[in-house]
């Protein structure tokens, strides 16, 4: 199995340059839907392409069309998520108006407030944000947010009596970095359940990011244990 930054790197190669490794990019998909046809589609979903970026973004509803494509020759009825451009940014589905396909999910990935969610990564943790439950602005953006991406979908893929094209995100969390400054495991799954209980009320499927060693851990390997409130959320709200 790869680790983390030799993927990382793997993804920057393909983004920079996405032309010369196009032809190895649908030779993969071919193995894979070949390796797995049998697997029962009720517990396998393939997803084409995570976090697009750079060039690739030019290229990438032609080249998930003709991944979904490869894929239909051997898994008929397989889930396919597709992930939108600029690192999987929910307002970039209408790039993927042309493709016609009956069993996919738009899969997006949602981190704001980014300065919260990325403390740690993006700014020092000595400027430390905490996550209020009763910043009503904040609050209300991310109710705000998800319900317009759904009113994107229903517009862009609409379906019979109002419905669309099914939703996940594929990504959200906070950075485990900064527990000096307040960001602790309570604070974290404050917002988490903002997160997760507005994603239930719309309709959305979700998947938390992520699970340990990756900066938004849900697991100390510390204890050798979870998280225990933000497990609590994420188990109440299933």
């Amino acid at each position: 199995m790869r680790d983390r930054k030799s993927s990382v790197a793997s993804a920057a190669l393909f983004s920079d340059n996405p032309s010369a490794y196009i032809d190895a990019f649908y030779g993969i998909w071919e193995n894979v839907a070949e390796e797995f046809k049998d697997f029962d589609n009720d517990s396998l979903v393939f997803e084409i392409l995570n976090e697009s970026r750079g060039k690739s973004d030019d290229m990438l509803a032609q080249m998930t069309d003709s991944a979904i494509k490869i894929i239909r020759k051997t898994n008929p009825g397989r889930t396919i998520m597709i992930n939108p451009g600029n690192w999987g940014k929910f307002e970039l589905m209408t790039d993927f108006k042309d493709i016609k396909d009956s069993n996919i999910i738009i899969d997006g990935h949602y981190y704001e407030p980014y300065n919260y969610s990325h403390q740690g990564h993006n700014t020092e943790c000595s400027k430390g944000v905490l996550w209020n439950v009763n910043d009503q602005e904040a609050m209300l953006k991310i109710v705000t947010d998800l319900k317009s991406f759904v009113t994107l979908a229903k517009k862009t893929f609409p379906g019979k009596d109002g419905t669309s094209i099914p939703l996940n995100i594929g990504e959200f969390g906070a950075s485990s970095r900064c527990p000096e400054v307040g960001q602790d495991d309570a604070n974290r799954s404050l917002y988490i359940k903002a997160i997760v209980q507005t994603a239930n009320q719309l309709g959305y499927s979700w998947h938390i990011w992520g699970f340990t060693g990756v900066g938004f851990d849900i697991y100390d390997t510390g204890t050798d244990d979870w998280y225990p409130e933000i497990i609590k959320v994420l188990q109440s709200n299933m």
